[in-house]
């Protein structure tokens, strides 16, 4: 265990350690709430706390900031809790009389009999056995309204569960309470490193959030100040620290070059007359070995004094190209000037029915183009007649006969059960026929809709078509190419 006692008369300012305690507002006045519940009420004191919420900063204020008639301990429990280790250190502190065995029961009727209130704050509670906890609560009872023992628990909410088996109405829990907004921007600058950088980069508008995210709750401010803060401000330093060690290699480098460069200009060279001499004597003997050669091997070639210039045979290429005519006449003279006349207009009928194995073509308004007649200066030759025989007329006109009726083909499928599925699916059964047409020998099922007299009808009925049917871009088609069976 570890405690720490301060008897009254011992200020805040004589303290060094309270200088460095955070003194949240909200802790203040549960402290002075304390103080009234010890001086004025005979109640076990227990402030609840989540786990990183500066529980044991909050205890060691509340030892600080009581006044000074009450004297204070405190003791952190640790597990597994021994209840005579926790009786000898009161003694140590408070110096007891011991006649016999101590027992909490002696140490409250002397704390009594001195009439000087006493307070023990226990950290970390939640380790206290219950065989303690339940005979702590009986002293207090025993002692009465008047007692000047009390006993205040310091612990997370895990202490809940042993303080339900005790008697509710001598128990007083309370929570230690948030921080304000000034308060959250002194604790993070104060906990975290890189102060100045900090405070460079926290603007009112992040800081804000930050409060609005963890609400004053020391707990979450400990959580989430790190990643929250820290992100940008590591990133400069681990910056900084870089750019420090890069210039540091480059002066040592530099330190080096410079070194190196100093001791090859000034180093020991030896004097020119040893040099001299030195070189005389290699230069001796060199002459001496090579004075008496050894005869060569490779026999002497006598040299040719005026040798034959090679002329070569073959034919200059120029020469035979420059002896040999152009055969290109010049562009001038084969250029001809000739009279160009437009080409001769087709003109072009267009029958409905003219393919009625073809399922794709769409019935279109026809436009006939009326050429201008030319008066050619110059002789043109004859343009064939376009005029269409007999038969064809014929046929033309049989296809404008039958050509009464049209109709909207939605889509079409090899199979009839996917057309009726389309059909139920879209609740078309009103308007909606399937119809049986050939393409390439095989059938093809069609689904239509309606059948008009003229295509201008048709067309109106596509745009009123629904939004689900027109993304299937439906079009125009005869009804004399298909064969309605339903």
């Amino acid at each position: 265990m570890q405690n720490e006692a301060i008897e009254p008369g011992i200020k805040e300012g004589d303290n060094p350690v309270a200088k460095q305690i955070f003194k949240p507002s909200s802790w203040l006045t549960k402290i002075d709430y304390i103080n009234h519940l010890v001086l004025f009420n005979n109640v076990i004191i227990a402030v609840l706390a989540e786990r990183g919420a500066g529980k044991t900063t909050f205890a060691e204020l509340l030892q600080l900031s009581l006044n000074s008639p009450i004297k204070t301990h405190l003791i952190k429990a640790v597990a597994p809790f021994s209840q005579e280790d926790f009786l000898t250190q009161l003694d140590a502190v408070f110096h007891f009389r011991i006649d016999s065995e101590i027992n909490l029961a002696k140490l409250v009727n002397q704390i009594n009999d001195r009439k000087v209130h006493v307070l023990i704050i226990i950290d970390d509670a939640h380790n206290l056995s219950d065989s303690f906890l339940q005979e702590a609560l009986l002293e207090l009872k025993h002692q009465g309204d008047n007692g000047f023992f009390h006993l205040c628990f310091i612990s997370d909410f895990s202490l809940v569960t042993s303080l339900n088996k005790l008697e509710p109405n001598l128990i007083h829990t309370l929570e230690p309470g948030v921080l304000t907004e000034a308060e959250t921007k002194t604790y993070v600058l104060n906990s975290l490193p890189f102060t100045k950088v900090l405070d460079k980069s926290m603007s009112e508008k992040r800081l804000e959030q930050f409060y609005q995210l963890t609400g004053g709750n020391i707990a979450r401010i400990n959580t989430h100040m790190r990643d929250y803060f820290c992100s940008e401000s590591e990133q400069l330093i681990e910056r900084h620290k870089s750019f420090i060690r890069n210039m540091g290699f480059l002066a040592i480098a530099a330190i080096a070059l410079l070194a190196s460069s100093y001791l090859w200009q000034n180093q020991f060279l030896p004097s020119s007359a040893s040099f001299q001499d030195e070189m005389e004597y290699d230069v001796s003997e060199l002459v001496a070995e090579v004075s008496q050669p050894l005869p060569s091997l490779v026999p002497i070639i006598p040299a040719i004094e005026k040798e034959p210039v090679l002329v070569s045979q073959l034919p200059d290429i120029n020469q035979a190209f420059a002896s040999r005519p152009s055969e290109i006449p010049g562009w001038l003279t084969a250029s001809v000037r000739q009279q160009v006349q437009p080409s001769p207009k087709r003109v072009l009928d267009f029958a409905i029915d003219e393919d009625e194995n073809n399922d794709s073509l769409v019935v279109r308004d026809r436009v006939v183009v009326i050429p201008k007649t030319l008066h050619p200066t110059n002789p043109m030759p004859k343009v064939a007649s376009a005029k269409q025989p007999p038969n064809n007329l014929k046929k033309v006109a049989k296809v404008n006969a039958k050509k009464g009726q049209f109709t909207i083909q939605v889509l079409a499928s090899r199979k009839r059960d996917d057309v009726m599925h389309f059909v139920n699916s879209h609740k078309m059964t009103a308007n909606a026929k399937i119809r049986l047409t050939k393409r390439d020998g095989l059938d093809w099922y069609v689904l239509t809709i309606g059948e008009f007299g003229q295509v201008e009808q048709a067309q109106a009925a596509i745009k009123m078509l629904p939004t689900e049917l027109a993304k299937f871009n439906p079009w125009i088609r005869p009804v004399g190419s298909l064969k309605a069976i339903g």
